[in-house]
């Protein structure tokens, strides 16, 4: 009996189940790659830092201080040893200069004219002191105005260079080390010694 359904008539249902299925399946694949292109790429991370960095770095900060702390004391070591270098160089001569101007010209008052000469250029009576004789030397007269000063001491070179002002303040004169045979006096008690000469007439009268 065939009830009017045929052989071929069963199979059409069957074939469109598989279309269908194949269309699910493109549609599914297609939705998968579109997903997959519009998918972000996944961002760097920063390398973690790890312990041993973390050191290294502490130790290296440390070196850097301490060698600008060392770079620190080297220079105030610096400057302290200048400091100490001045107040060693202030403290040579201590108290005033003390001045033996002796009158070696032959005419009276050249000692006190050439006291007065050195106070008005600046040896003032603050920090030096005179002494204040006439002087004769065997033969006569000294020709020429001489500044003794002592070879030797500690202060020295400073004691010279106030002799220097002082021929430069009588505007005559030579600056010698003092001899006391040619001189004919100590000047133990002096750290000056000026013979005003007779070439001192004419400047000191």
């Amino acid at each position: 009996m065939n009830n009017g359904f045929t052989h071929n008539q069963a199979r059409i249902p069957a074939a469109r189940v598989t279309g269908f299925a194949l269309a699910t399946l493109l549609l599914v694949c297609g939705a998968f790659l579109l997903t997959s292109c519009g998918h972000e790429p996944e961002k760097a991370t920063p390398p973690v830092q790890t312990e041993t960095q973390n050191t290294n770095a502490a130790s290296t900060g440390a070196n850097e201080k301490a060698a600008s702390a060392e770079e620190g004391n080297v220079d105030k070591a610096a400057d302290e040893k200048a400091s100490q270098d001045d107040s060693a160089k202030a403290a040579k001569h201590q108290g005033a200069y003390a001045i033996a101007i002796r009158n070696g010209g032959g005419a009276d008052g050249l000692a006190g004219a050439a006291q007065a000469k050195l106070v008005a250029a600046g040896l003032t009576e603050d920090n030096h002191t005179y002494a204040l004789d006439s002087y004769a030397i065997a033969g006569g007269l000294a020709p020429t105005t001489v500044v003794y000063v002592k070879g030797t001491g500690d202060d020295a070179a400073e004691v010279k260079e106030e002799a220097e002002k002082v021929v430069s303040a009588l505007g005559l004169g030579s600056v010698q080390t003092f001899d006391e045979a040619t001189a004919g006096e100590s000047m133990d008690s002096f750290d000056i010694f000026v013979i005003v000469g007779k070439d001192a007439l004419s400047t000191l009268q």
